[in-house]
């Protein structure tokens, strides 16, 4: 605990003048950003705070370069392990900034991550930052030591080859992770565990490069075949993804059926519906995926020739249980939905294994157009999710301005709570500029309430 304290105390000291300045700045963002919320502003998003984020991450990486000389650290009466951890520990203090922007960015983003994960995330992409940066150090002066040659350049090469593979092994599980929809405490658990893996690993490099000088320069038989092998890692799933390029765009998979129905040749779908070769691919029917994308030709074909039903839904997991209708509100194409109202007109408030309906299906995608045309037609806007979700709420989560103000518009109802305890007004802020609608629809007991609670808590 001394040790880390010492070296805590160093890096205060030799740092001040590059910490003053982005804690200072740091400062400054969160006054900016606390004086646009007060006079009602929404300039300052959670992008804008990530972006910010990033470059203080690039600022800490680049500016702190006042480190403990390396003959002083491995001359410590400690383990270099010990020594290591304890190091990289205290550096933590070059990256608050950045992790203090990022936490206020992620969850202004409304990420689907616990926030006591998202924490932690970002303290581990300090550490991991802090021990890429100790590497640097090591080897800086053993390389600037020997003699300058093509095949020391090569160290660059290498190093830098290495972070990219590291990278993409960790970006496409964290990928994974994110687009797989699970519960966000499981998400973020995981997310945090497969950080824990990647410093372990780096940790581990970092010791050996500690301990082994030959690791800092280019041996051609030992790395050649390395950094080949990384190489082809890398590029081969960017090779499969090109050459299968028209397959993996499709969110239906790839069979000529479908694709007759994306191009409109009627006449080869034809062909397919008359001999009765209908597939079925990632949950979806041909039918389905004429209403997912809208195609209302298509459509009547495959409903007038093919025994395929209007009750059909998608079993594929990311819009499991999702009906035509569900689909043509996707698709932000009125005549597909019309064409599905006048076979079903029941349709416009079917509801998913979620209690989803066509209409949270638009409003939570944004679709203002087609919220507006089935709020016309009678769908009910204050049906409840599995989740005490309306379409309302949704769209509210979504920030989706349009298709709020139209719900509002309807008499949809802004008094519903989710699960959470939360109505629409809550996911948007107090000072959102859409509070005056809101206002307008709520009881102003609601209003006059909230402010007695502020004015108790001051005194």
């Amino acid at each position: 605990m001394k040790t880390y304290l010492h070296f805590l105390k160093s890096n205060l000291l030799y740092n001040k003048v590059e910490l003053s300045f982005s804690y200072g700045l740091t400062g400054l963002v969160f006054c900016f950003y606390f004086y646009l919320r007060e006079v009602g502003s929404e300039a300052m998003t959670g992008m804008n705070f990530v972006s910010i984020a990033f470059y203080a991450l690039l600022y800490a990486f680049f500016s702190n370069k006042k480190k403990f000389n390396l003959k002083y650290l491995v001359s410590l009466p400690m383990p270099k392990a010990q020594m290591l951890m304890v190091k990289t520990c205290s550096d933590i203090v070059f990256f608050a900034p950045f992790i203090c922007l990022g936490f206020a960015g992620g969850i202004l983003s409304k990420l689907e991550v616990h926030p006591l994960a998202l924490f932690v995330l970002l303290v581990q992409a300090a550490i991991l930052a802090s021990l890429v940066l100790f590497d640097s150090d090591v080897e800086q002066p053993r390389v600037e030591n020997t003699k300058a040659s093509f095949v020391n350049r090569l160290v660059f090469i290498r190093n830098k080859l290495d972070f990219l593979f590291s990278l993409g092994i960790v970006g496409g599980i964290a990928a994974v992770v994110f687009i797989s929809k699970i519960d966000e405490v499981a998400a973020g658990l995981i997310l945090v565990t497969i950080g824990f893996l990647g410093i372990g690993l780096k940790y581990y490099q970092s010791l050996r490069l500690l301990k082994d000088e030959s690791l800092s320069y280019f041996i051609v038989k030992r790395d050649m075949l390395k950094m080949g092998l990384k190489a082809s890692l890398i590029a081969a799933p960017v090779v499969f993804m090109h050459l299968n390029s028209d397959k993996l765009n499709s969110p239906f998979g790839s069979n000529k059926v479908f694709e007759s129905i994306l191009k409109n040749d009627l006449g080869t779908l034809e062909k397919y519906v008359e001999t009765g070769e209908l597939p079925v691919s990632k949950g979806y029917t041909p039918l389905l995926v004429a209403g997912r994308v809208g195609n209302v030709e298509a459509f009547n074909l495959i409903y007038s020739k093919a025994e395929s039903s209007i009750d059909d839904v998608v079993s594929g997991k990311k819009f499991f249980g999702y009906g035509v209708a569900h689909l043509s509100a996707l698709s932000n194409n009125l005549s597909m939905m019309e064409r599905v109202l006048s076979i079903r007109p029941d349709a416009l408030d079917m509801k998913t294994s979620q209690n989803k309906t066509p209409l949270m299906v638009a409003a939570s995608n944004c679709k203002a157009e087609m919220v507006d045309y089935l709020l016309h037609k009678g769908a009910n806007p204050n049906i409840q999710t599995a989740k005490g979700e309306t379409a309302l709420i949704l769209a509210a989560k979504r920030s989706c301005i349009a298709s709020t103000a139209l719900l509002l518009e309807y008499n949809a109802n802004p008094l519903v709570k989710d699960k959470k305890g939360k109505m629409a007004l809550d996911y948007f802020g107090e000072n959102s500029k859409l509070k005056y609608l809101f206002k307008r629809k709520m009881p102003k007991e609601h209003f006059e309430a909230k402010r007695a609670l502020a004015s108790e808590e001051k005194l």
